[in-house]
């Protein structure tokens, strides 16, 4: 799945952040993240997978106000 995020200068952390929750990623552009989201315990569907990178941009949304992202696909 594909991420833009607002600002360019966040994709490092929010990066960072994702890797910490068990969801590498990789700069598609200055201000776009491709993610690959899984679980350890089972294989996720698309709705699944969406619902778990959701919660997490949430989270981090909510400890970087101002930056703002969107999910592409």
């Amino acid at each position: 799945m594909q991420i833009e995020v607002s600002d360019p200068a966040f994709v490092q952390s929010l990066r960072a952040y994702l890797q910490s929750q068990g969801c590498p990623s990789e700069p598609r552009s200055a201000d776009v993240v491709e993610v690959r989201v899984w679980s350890p315990t089972a294989p996720l569907d698309v709705r699944q997978a969406r619902r778990k990178l959701f919660g997490q941009l949430r989270e981090w949304c909510a400890e970087n106000p101002g930056v703002k992202v969107d999910l592409l696909t």
